[in-house]
């Protein structure tokens, strides 16, 4: 009874406005950190792949805010996604933040990790019609138009234009 009543007013008395403050300025510390972290992970993937994704530090920091959003997907998650496909030397912005926000969606609901997907959409840009076969056997989102269409386009030597419509589908 009384212990108990005296433990309590103990607590309740160590929660003031000093201890929030403190609190509050330690979770912003953090935040800073991790933040400045992200930003250094970003900068070292486009520098090491040479900026062949054609991105800033700052565009993939808003990429990873728009697939952070995404229900399910975690602020990690999408971080770890965009420096995959950006080390597997995806090329746009666009592309990167499409088959990043995917490859988040699948690993947050039990699919392939972010790495296995992003080797995935790489091998597409080596070598589209054999990949996207590749990749067909484990997602089936191939269809007999699309095939026919990289086929076609590979066969013309326009593999650009093969690789745009295999990471596109």
């Amino acid at each position: 009874g009384n212990a108990a009543k005296a433990m309590g007013s103990y607590i309740v008395g160590l929660i003031n406005p000093l201890t929030i403050a403190a609190a509050t300025v330690g979770a912003l510390a953090v935040a800073f950190f991790k933040g400045r972290a992200e930003s250094e992970d970003f900068k070292k993937a486009i520098a090491l792949t040479g900026n062949q994704a054609g991105v800033t530090a700052g565009d993939l920091a808003n990429m990873a805010t728009r697939i952070d959003s995404i229900v399910g997907v975690t602020r990690g998650q999408a971080v770890d996604a965009l420096l995959a496909f950006v080390n597997a030397g995806v090329k746009g912005s666009a592309s990167i933040e499409m088959m990043a926000s995917a490859a988040a969606r699948l690993a947050s609901v039990g699919g392939p990790a972010i790495e296995t997907t992003a080797k995935a959409f790489a091998d597409l840009g080596k070598d589209p019609l054999q990949a996207s076969i590749k990749l067909n056997e484990s997602t089936g989102f191939l269809t007999q138009s699309i095939y026919k269409q990289i086929k076609s386009l590979e066969e013309q030597g326009k593999h650009t234009e093969a690789v745009r419509v295999a990471q596109d589908a």
